[in-house]
């Protein structure tokens, strides 16, 4: 119910900025651009005793905008004045609305939506698939919806947010801030992509990384596996996570601090201000701040003994891992002008100070290493629907300055309980005789264009492309002569994506079908590095094609399948070819990956969405998959392993059992085997058919969460939640090496999570609790590295505006 590209040379900077920005100009002041009024549509939803809904679901699908209702139940669109459009409304519990509107030509205008079947407005705090919602049902490309909107008032992480979506796993190297590896069906690390509202998190600097950005910023998340919308601009191998800022067009303040086990600090801050006659300008300005200590404790590892640093296995903190990150993010800009539905400028700066413990594995201490990475962004970025939304672009060109210094030249070996002793060489991760002390400048342009266009009622073109142009300096004090020469000069890598995707409808819509096509181009040149010594330059070039298919089928009102499947490249990117000179050597000779992926599965929903469950089969065939093979305790290198498969299966399950209490359950299980090695013997043959090692195989998790309304303090929300997650010992080497007495085996891992907060009226303020491993069980992730025991931790947030 309503109340009223193809192949391209090895281009230069100046070039490549050239054609972005003198394209950017034309896009934005050329009149063919300029045919349709905007006004600003806000949409109320409500339950039927007049409650805001918060997390509410909304789809406009003839100009691709979606949103989730905030706290106050609202959601804004920028629509065409006098265009009558589609709209979409679920949410979990309520009944879904179709309806068309007709925007009026008299200027701004909001709607109040009622959805039928009453429940407790904050059942979203349950992370539930897109797949889930009616809106998303319309949807070919599936994906999965965390919304985030009532879960900023608890102390949790965006990663254990993920870790507990069906098919997803999150693996750290440590404690806080230390590295994430994604693993999403079958495909793991860099062959998923990290994207902040549509832009690939590497164009923006470290500080957005998954690990370190602040709950307190984003609107929701966004995760899609298998097959990818070409609208991403994405060279991912199997999997997208796309983070969502808090945007709206209401002023607001919102304020949070939380202290944790570890001496943890989490600080973030978020401000929106309108201002014009009209409202059309806005300014955002957000940033968060995380420290901690990180001195946890590590179990089974050496400690001294007596004055003759004989050791034994004991007990003993780590200390030499303290992490701090800060980011500050400015965006100004202006809505609903002739040239520009949203023309917005926009500037970062973020800095990661870390500590380094040890290297990928937790074997040998380091005592001294450190680094510090600062990173400015800046970007401006264009969109623009035209008449009767036939077509809309948006594009977006920026440059990021990156620098990374580390510094480890101490002449001492440590141990776990932080004696030491001396020693002639400098250095302790052991990657130069002297020790090293570099400083890594990369200067990145990029541009990413993005075109729709509807050819009729049935059938949509996208067009996309994303061109980045990487340069990498370095400078190292402590090396040698003939090294520093050979670093001097820029290590490049150019890579340019094109995808061209037509989407179409069928049978009312119950059909949907996207093809699509995809082209990938890489040009490096970078240095070798062989027996810790700088060696000659590589140059490595390729061209490849992709493409892909993806159906959808609407059953019944209950069921909904899905059948996709896609050929898909993975370009290396600058770590990987470059290194870090950190932990990493480079490796220029890197070939990308490519794999063929098929996806199956099927939906089903009560009709009152009281049970949703879902069913995924996948398959995936990669050939050159690259992988971070551990070369000694502290240096590692990325490798082709030539050819692995995955194949798998995922479940997901959710049942509101009565009123605001919901539980949840999904589980995973993927094989993936080497098929075919290496040409110039790097894996023996004797591994073919054996799993690939550092990979869990058979993972999931539980839920269960409690929401309701209460007087007591009044009339505000109470939320309570407990989560369970399961890992199956898998092996750390290869199988046929590993031997269960020792740490070639990361045991089975049970974790128990609880959480409890309160939420005032309007959300004007809440303070929430958390304790992460509550049975302090002995926790292993990535490189069989221990992660911190029971710990608990506090947040406080205050909200103004509106």
């Amino acid at each position: 119910m309503i109340i009223a590209k193809s192949s391209v040379n090895w281009l230069t900077l100046d070039r490549i900025w050239k054609v972005a920005f003198s394209f950017f100009l034309t896009a934005t002041f050329h009149p063919s651009f300029a045919e349709a009024n905007q006004c600003q549509v806000t949409l109320t939803i409500l339950d039927e005793d007049r409650n805001e809904i918060i997390g509410a679901y909304i789809e406009i699908p003839e100009v691709n905008q979606k949103a989730v209702s905030n706290i106050s139940g609202e959601a804004t669109f920028l629509l065409s004045q006098g265009t009558t459009y589609t709209l979409y409304v679920s949410s979990l519990g309520f009944e879904t609305v179709q309806h068309a509107i007709k925007i009026p030509t008299d200027g701004d205008f909001q709607l109040q939506i009622i959805l039928k079947e009453s429940t407790t407005s904050l059942d979203e705090v349950v992370i539930s698939g897109k797949s889930q919602r009616a809106a998303a049902e319309e949807l070919p490309y599936k994906a999965q919806i965390v919304n985030l909107s009532t879960l900023r008032a608890q102390p949790i992480q965006v990663t254990t947010l993920l870790n507990q979506l069906p098919g997803v796993r999150i693996r750290q190297e440590g404690g806080a801030g230390s590295d994430a590896n994604i693993m999403l069906n079958g495909i793991d690390g860099k062959g998923v992509k990290l994207f902040v509202d549509g832009i690939p998190v590497y164009l923006l600097g470290a500080g957005y990384a998954l690990n370190t950005i602040s709950p307190g910023m984003i609107e929701h998340i966004e995760v899609y596996k298998g097959t990818i919308p070409v609208d991403y601009g994405s060279d991912a191998l199997g999997g997208v996570i796309n983070v969502v800022s808090r945007y709206g067009n209401a002023e607001y303040a919102d304020v949070s601090y939380g202290y944790g086990s570890w001496n943890t600090h989490e600080a973030s801050v978020t401000v929106r201000e309108n201002f014009g006659s009209q409202d059309n300008y806005f300014i955002n300005l957000d940033g968060f701040y995380n420290y901690s200590d990180n001195n946890y404790w590590m179990d089974n590892v050496d400690v001294v003994v007596d004055d003759l640093f004989n050791t034994e296995k004991g007990r003993a903190r780590r200390f030499n891992d303290r992490f701090q990150s800060l980011l500050t993010r400015f965006q100004a800009g202006v809505r609903n002008q002739r040239r520009a539905d949203e023309l917005m400028l926009m500037s970062s700066f973020s800095r990661i100070d870390r500590e380094w413990q040890h290297g990928l594995r937790a074997e040998v201490p380091w005592g001294e290493p450190a680094s510090i990475q600062d990173s400015w962004n800046a970007a401006i970025s264009w969109k623009k629907y035209g008449k009767s939304e036939r077509w809309n672009a948006s594009i977006v060109a920026g440059y990021t300055y990156d620098q990374l210094n580390f510094v480890d030249t101490a002449r001492r070996t440590y141990f776990w309980d932080q004696n030491f002793t001396s020693k002639i060489n400098g250095g302790e991760t052991g990657l130069y005789s002297n020790g090293t002390r570099p400083v890594l400048t990369t200067r990145t342009l990029f541009s990413r264009e993005s075109f729709s266009y509807s050819l009729n009622n049935q059938h949509t073109l996208n067009l996309t492309m994303l061109l980045t142009n990487d340069e990498l300096r370095i400078q190292n004090e402590v090396l040698p002569q003939e090294d520093q020469e050979g670093l001097l000069p820029a290590q490049k890598l150019l890579k340019n994506y094109t995808g061209l995707a037509l989407a179409s409808e069928f049978f009312g819509s119950k059909l949907t079908n996207t093809v699509s096509a995809k082209h990938f181009y890489t040009r490096s040149s970078g240095v070798t590095f062989d027996n810790r010594m700088v060696g000659p330059r590589e140059t490595n070039e390729f061209s490849i094609f992709g493409y892909g298919d993806v159906i959808q089928y609407q059953m019944s009102p209950l069921i909904t399948m899905n059948l996709g499947y896609e050929f898909t490249v993975r370009q290396p990117d600058d770590e990987e070819i470059f290194g870090n000179y950190l932990t990493v050597a480079p490796n220029p000779s890197l070939n990308p990956e490519q794999s063929h992926n098929i996806n199956f599965g099927t939906e089903y929903s009560t009709y009152k969405k009281r049970f949703n469950a879902g069913m995924t089969f996948f398959y995936r065939n990669t050939s050159d998959r690259i992988f971070l093979n551990a070369v000694t305790f502290g240096l590692a290198r990325y490798e082709n392993l030539i050819g692995t498969q995955a194949v798998g299966a995922e479940f997901h399950a959710d049942y509101l059992i009565f009123g605001g209490l919901r539980a949840a359950v999904n589980a995973t299980y993927q094989d993936i085997t080497l098929q075919e090695t290496s040409p110039e013997g790097n894996i023996p043959n004797r591994y073919l058919g054996s799993r690939v090692p550092n990979t869990p195989y058979l993972f999931g998790n539980g839920q269960l969460s409690y929401s309701r309304k209460s007087a007591w303090l009044g009339n505000g929300t109470i939320n309570a939640g407990y989560d369970f997650n399961y890992v199956h010992e898998f092996f750390l080497s290869w199988a046929e090496d590993g031997r269960a007495e020792t740490k070639d085996i990361i045991p089975t891992q049970a974790l128990h999570n609880i959480n409890f907060s309160w939420m005032a009226p309007k959300d004007r303020w809440s303070i929430g609790v958390e304790c992460r491993n509550l049975t302090d069980a002995r926790a292993f992730d990535n490189f069989s590295v221990q992660r911190p025991g029971r710990s608990f931790y506090v947040k406080a947030r205050v909200f103004f505006g509106t």
